[in-house]
């Protein structure tokens, strides 16, 4: 409660972003890039917020930043599969 918020980029594969495109998942939903794959802002407070998103549409999803919240949930995978 009451954290700084800070930015979650998420690369969305082209044979879902129309989802993506049609609801907003987080109220911060803002779309950076729409090519073949989408590229879409989140603002968090904690990781937490984002990573039931993400784990729900693997494999279509990839986190591209920051960085700690990408590897925190490459862990989390490499934990579960040991």
């Amino acid at each position: 409660y009451q954290k700084e918020s800070y930015e979650v980029i998420l690369e969305i594969d082209e044979s879902i972003k129309r989802f993506f495109k049609q609801k907003k998942f987080l109220s911060s939903q803002t779309i950076l890039e729409e090519k073949e794959n989408l590229l879409i802002s989140y603002k968090v407070t904690n990781d937490m917020e984002i990573l039931p998103l993400v784990r729900k549409w693997l494999p279509n999803i990839k986190i591209i930043s920051p960085k700690s919240t990408k590897d925190k949930f490459l862990k989390e995978i490499r934990d579960y599969l040991s």
